[in-house]
């Protein structure tokens, strides 16, 4: 309510008074976005004089006051009281808010206006126990707590009044300072704003005193910065503050620091000193690395930066690094810095490549200068003892690598130098383009032990030994590279372990063109006697698929299975196609071999069951991958198509059997599933039980049931009086059966004793029954007895044999091969005393036989053979 006067159509007095009960604060959030204010606002207010000269007195109240800040800071029970009044060109105001929790802030004072524009001020503030949490509704993720305190007033003209202030702020903490554990902060600032001057001190202190402090003045010219004088010092700061804003960093130690900073915030002028004790990091940590010191000095002047740094450590460790930085805005324009490094550790590496796991020391120099876009670099670097992962799984010794270079217009050069045990010696050097087409020009020579290549040879079954001698030439491109020189090797071994393959005093020279890798040299001496030798190409390009042709000659090759096995091989194979799918093709003669059953094998085998407990997950992880992996999938597959010719000389020996075969094999399919066909027939031979002798017939044979395991079906026949008897030598050769049967049919137990002893079982002795159970013993694979198989070994002949005729009288014969066609025999005993027979392998066959004995006898004769 209130008056106006009136003087003719202008107002010349007013007098008005005004009340306000219970207004909504929310009326505001129309005008304010996100504002969202609440609580009720009540007051008084009343004007009065002339437009020239108002006079007005106002009193506020602003009950459960809040806003989107206040309420995200968890203040409640606000409330906000305000009054004043305004006469004679002065404003006169007192406010009061206060809170739960002894929260409070005041402000009184006047201000003196002149027209619409404030003329003078002269205001005191007062602050205690303000939530630093208001702040988190202004800066995301802050977490600030803690309470703020402090005083501050200002007087004298504007733009440019006396400021003074002073603030605390105690239990300070934000996410950073809690992720790195620190508590019990204090934070304390005192200034004053005066002609164009900001002077300032504050401190952050914690349980354990002073962390860090500033002071210093800013000249302040206008709304711009115009001179600085700011000095900072941190006495002992955690270095694990840094570990909120660097995650995985893991920073320990303590950091101590000083800077000294003039100038103008355009071109100030900043020297600095840092020390980091004890410093430590997830990288070091993991690399062994302790007692760590870092001391840094430097200034930063006129868009340059100068620097000394140091880092020193345990075990002698020590990195250097000197120079300074030219710096244009945010980026750096150029560098010229020198940096030395003694005896880090190479496992700093391993934190930044997993499983590299590196070993040694390194030693280092570089020199880098120029645009930081394209710099001239140049360095040294010493690596003793050095080892990863890869190389340790290899077998290698601890090795020395030495390397020098240059990098300078986008290419670089450098020398090598690799030494190390087992004859590993290795230099070269040349240049490598780094941008375009990337061209290489490269050159190597020296030694590398077989060694090096020990992790994928075993993979695949294989153990080499010896060292190869490299002379090699690396030119065209990274995307096409082209090489020319040699690699040769002489006196080295290979095993093959999956097949009991041995190759000694292994010589080679391949011979790289740039297209074709050429063997123009490889030969070497088997470890069950012969020779192997090698010559041919092999593609070196990868997309032509690396296409083999290569032609592979065995002479007298001995192969011992290491179980039933025993060969002599020659002829030529050839490897032809790209060599993921070569075929391996060629005839191979059999000169001699040796098929020795087993005399003796476990009753029973079978498969043991094992299961890993509480596994790794890594090695969960290979079980399922290898339990994924189809039995088929090869990373190559090798086609064969082989024949294989053995007229004769394959010797079946072993439990009681002593025969001869020959015949011819084809063996094709793939080197991981072989598919045999054909087989030997008989020649002749026998099978002795006791004393009894049995011939085995003619249309006894070995085949091959699809794999390389030779499979026995063999029949040998006698009688007894009336009765047919019948052994059959059945299965594979690791464990044939031997069974027995007769015409007209018998039980096998009498089968075996009519043929041994002539008679039946119910009329042998105690004796003859022993006889008879040792002959099962046997025949079933228990234990050897056979005294012959001794005898011709220590004779050295092909056969030996000793029986019995219908008379009881005894003979002995004993054979060998004099060569590929030829059989000679000696027999002694019965009527004709001693005789000698020849038989003469013709071919196509035709066989000639002819005999000659001690009383003057003789005799010839002419045998055809045909198989059908």
């Amino acid at each position: 309510m209130g008056n106006v006067a009136l003087a003719g159509t202008a107002i010349d007095s007013i007098k008005v008074d005004a009340e306000i009960a219970k207004l909504p604060a929310s009326l505001a959030n129309a005008f304010v976005p996100d504002l969202a204010a609440g609580g009720t606002i009540s007051g008084t207010m009343s004007a009065a004089g002339t437009f020239a000269a108002p006079k007005a007195d106002f009193k506020l109240d602003w009950t459960d006051a809040a806003t989107s800040q206040t309420r995200l800071a968890h203040l409640s029970g606000l409330a906000l009281a305000a009054s004043g009044r305004f006469a004679d060109n002065r404003l006169d105001f007192d406010t009061n808010l206060a809170g739960q929790g002894g929260l409070s802030l005041k402000a009184a004072g006047n201000v003196a206006i002149s027209g619409t524009s404030v003329r003078n001020l002269d205001v005191k503030a007062d602050l205690a126990n303000l939530p630093a949490g208001l702040a988190n509704g202004f800066v995301p993720g802050l977490a600030a707590e803690g309470t703020v305190s402090g005083t501050a007033s200002a007087s004298g003209t504007l733009p440019k009044p006396a400021v003074d202030f002073k603030l605390d702020w105690k239990n300070a903490a934000t996410a950073q300072t809690k992720s790195s554990g620190l508590s019990g902060l204090s934070a304390a600032a005192s200034g004053k704003f005066a002609n164009d001057r900001v002077d300032f001190d504050a401190n952050l202190g914690g349980k354990d005193g002073v962390l860090a402090k500033a002071k210093g003045g800013v000249t302040i010219a206008g709304t711009a910065i115009r001179d600085l004088s700011i000095n900072a010092d941190v006495p002992a700061l955690p270095a694990n503050i840094a570990n909120a804003f660097v995650p995985g960093l893991g920073a320990e130690g303590t950091l101590s620091a000083s800077a000294i900073t003039s100038g103008t915030p355009a071109n100030p002028i900043v020297d600095f000193k840092l020390d980091w004790k004890d410093a430590a990091t997830s990288h070091t940590k993991a690399a062994g690395l302790s007692r760590l010191a870092l001391a840094a000095t430097g200034k930063y002047a006129g868009d340059r930066l100068d620097f000394d740094a140091n880092l020193t450590g345990g075990g002698g460790i020590a990195l250097k690094a000197a120079g300074d930085l030219s710096i244009a805005g945010t980026s750096i324009r150029s560098v010229d810095v020198t940096a030395n490094a003694t005896n880090v550790p190479a496992g700093i590496a391993n934190g930044f490549v997993p499983g590299l796991a590196a070993e040694g020391a390194v030693s280092a120099t570089v020199k880098a200068t120029g645009a930081l876009s394209a710099p001239s670099v140049d360095f040294k670097v010493d690596w003793k003892n050095a080892g990863t992962s890869q190389t340790k799984g290899a077998g290698l010794s601890p090795f020395t690598i030495g390397a020098s270079g240059k990098l300078a217009g986008n290419k670089l050069t450098v020398d090598t130098s690799l030494a190390g045990d087992a004859g590993m010696s290795l230099k070269g050097g040349g240049s490598v383009v780094i941008t375009g087409n990337r061209a290489i020009d490269m050159h190597f020579t020296g030694n590398l032990p077989f060694a090096v290549l020990g992790a994928p040879l075993a993979q695949q079954g294989l153990v080499a030994d010896g060292v190869a001698t490299v002379n090699l030439q690396i030119g065209g491109t990274a995307a096409a590279p082209v090489i020319n020189g040699t690699v040769s090797t002489n006196g080295a071994k290979l095993v093959d372990v999956r097949r009991n393959l041995a190759v000694n005093n292994l010589a080679a020279t391949v011979t790289f063109n740039g297209s074709q890798a050429v063997i123009s040299r490889l030969s070497g001496n088997l470890g069950g006697g012969g020779t192997i030798s090698a010559s041919g190409t092999i593609g070196i390009q990868p997309a032509g698929g690396f296409p083999a042709d290569i032609s592979i000659k065995l002479d007298k090759a001995v192969y011992v299975d290491g179980t039933l096995v025993v060969s002599t091989v020659n002829g030529t194979v050839g490897l032809r196609g790209p060599i993921a799918s070569a075929t391996l093709s060629g005839k191979l003669l059999l000169d001699k071999t040796s098929i020795t059953v087993p005399e003796k094998l476990p009753t029973s085998l079978r498969e043991i069951d094992i299961r890993h407990k509480n596994a790794p997950r890594a090695v969960l992880a290979q079980m399922r991958d290898n339990g994924e992996r189809k039995p088929g999938e090869k990373s190559s597959v090798i086609t064969l198509d082989l024949e294989i010719d053995a007229p004769s000389h394959i010797f079946v020996r072993g439990r009681g059997i002593d025969a001869e075969l020959g015949g011819q094999v084809t063996i094709r399919g793939t080197a991981a599933a072989p598919i045999v066909t054909g087989g030997f027939t008989m020649r002749r031979g026998r099978l002795t039980i006791l004393n009894r002798r049995l011939d085995f017939s003619d249309k006894s044979r070995i085949t091959f049931a699809g794999d390389l395991t030779p499979a026995l079906d063999m029949e040998a026949t006698s009688s007894s009086g009336t009765t047919t008897l019948t052994v059959d030598v059945a299965g594979l050769a690791t464990d044939p059966a031997i069974t027995f049967s007769s015409s007209p049919e018998l039980p096998q137990d009498e089968v075996l004793a009519q043929l041994i002893f002539g008679q039946s079982m119910s009329k042998l002795s105690p004796v003859q029954i022993a006889q008879l159970a040792d002959a099962v013993s046997q025949l079933a694979g228990n234990r050897s007895t056979s005294l012959f198989e001794g005898l011709r070994n220590q004779l050295g002949v092909d056969d030996f044999d000793v029986s019995t005729d219908s008379k009881g009288q005894t003979s002995v014969s004993v054979g060998r091969y004099l060569n590929d066609r030829t059989y000679f025999e000696l027999q002694q005993g019965g009527s004709a005393g001693a005789k000698a027979v020849i038989n003469l392998d013709v071919g196509r066959g035709v066989k000639l036989r002819g005999g000659a004995g001690g009383n003057g006898e003789g005799e010839a004769g002419i045998v055809y053979e045909r198989e059908y």
